[in-house]
């Protein structure tokens, strides 16, 4: 047992297991970790997976599995960092961001709003074309509601009437309708 502690690879997905299970066990309480946290926890656990890869590589004596492993490597990062052709975009960290946005574990920008002693947090997610904002509940420092109390295209501050909208396809909301499906 204390072998499989030291190996780094086996730490960084343990790490990864265990932030799924924890996010899980929190939405069955009505809670989700606040998007810093999510940040941390993830860049950490994928610097300890990659760093396990390494060591792995640098530890195996077979020359036919680091061969092996040394195309899958190049593979992996050419996928990943290299932009393709048609999108100038990497493409695996296009699909690792819109993975991560849609499951609501790294918005792009996390802003807190306060209205009449209530708390929200907008999530904005990676869209393709368009801004998108998943309002929560702010519960406090670590922890956010784990229902989206609405969905936006975004959201703006009007000077001239001092209140916060938001606004979707067919209708323009105010936050003190987001404050009222908190407090119903």
């Amino acid at each position: 047992m204390k072998k499989l502690f030291k190996n780094k690879l086996f730490i960084g997905i343990s790490l990864f297991v265990l932030f799924f299970v924890t996010r899980i066990i929190l939405i069955l309480f009505g809670l989700m970790f606040r998007a810093w946290i999510n940040c941390i926890w993830l860049g950490s656990s994928f610097l300890i997976f990659i760093w396990g890869i390494f060591d792995f590589y640098n530890r195996s004596q077979n020359k036919i599995a680091k061969g092996i492993l040394s195309i899958l490597i190049a593979i992996a990062l050419i996928f990943t960092f290299f932009p393709m052709p048609m999108i100038e975009v990497p493409l695996g960290l296009l699909y690792a961001a819109e993975f991560a946005g849609e499951l609501g574990v790294l918005p792009s920008k996390e802003d807190v709003i306060e209205y009449n002693g209530y708390k929200i947090v907008g999530y904005h997610r990676f869209a393709f074309w368009d801004t998108e904002v998943d309002f929560y509940e702010y519960k406090n420092l670590f922890f956010v509601g784990s229902d989206c109390l609405l969905y936006s295209y975004g959201y703006s501050f009007d000077r001239e009437d001092g209140h916060f909208y938001a606004y979707d396809e067919m209708k323009t909301f105010t936050i003190e309708d987001i404050v009222e499906r908190i407090k119903n």
